[in-house]
């Protein structure tokens, strides 16, 4: 079976018991919110929103009174997820769900203002494929917020976090395919998780036209 269908797999049999996870609360919740922050700052319109990895739709649901006119999309490669998501959110909130995987995302070029993808990354079959995606999917200017904990992440004592909130060094192995894709950073910041590495929140923007 390839990896992609056995996280897939993993993901549709954890989907009914996905919303009820401890995680919830002490990590996806707040790596959500700093991704969320760290979004309004840096674009504070956006008229056309996509979450990459949307799981059941926690962040989008999040994300609405915030952008309350924009169009917004969640795309999950696991299809049990994607039935969460459609179930547990309210239908005014007008979130769209389907299922796709990050490296082949089913819009047209420029179709997007803002994306994310939270702790979805590390799940991703090609991180470079997704990220070209994404990319292509962004109108210029438009803007990426990604948040994960990268392998080679040391844990930072709460006074290192304070002094290099602003200036974290962006990890290797993504720095790499940013620059490839023609994606810059912007903005960066963390969600501390107990006493496991630090989850990075890193926002890069396409060229301006």
């Amino acid at each position: 079976m390839r990896a992609l269908d056995v996280t897939t797999s993993r993901f549709d049999r954890r989907a009914r018991s996905y919303q009820d996870s401890a995680l919830q609360q002490f990590l996806f919740g707040p790596v959500q919110e700093t991704a969320l922050q760290l979004a309004l700052q840096l674009r504070p319109e956006a008229r056309q929103i996509l979450d990459v990895g949307c799981g059941s739709g926690q962040l989008l649901r999040r994300v609405r009174p915030c952008y309350p006119s924009a169009n917004l999309i969640g795309i999950d490669p696991a299809g049990q997820m994607v039935a969460a998501g459609i179930t547990v959110t309210p239908p005014e909130l007008a979130v769209h769900y389907l299922r796709a995987r990050a490296e082949q995302l089913p819009f047209v070029h420029g179709t997007f203002d803002l994306a994310f993808a939270t702790l979805s990354f590390r799940h991703w079959t090609n991180p470079s494929a997704g990220i070209a995606e994404i990319s292509r999917v962004l109108h210029p200017g438009g803007l990426l917020v990604l948040a994960d904990v990268f392998s080679s992440q040391p844990r930072r004592s709460p006074t290192l976090r304070r002094l290099h909130r602003s200036r974290a060094a962006l990890p290797s192995e993504l720095a790499v395919i940013l620059t490839t894709h023609r994606l810059t950073v912007v903005g960066c910041d963390r969600t501390s998780w107990f006493r496991l590495p630090d989850v990075q929140v890193i926002a890069s923007s396409t060229p301006d036209p």
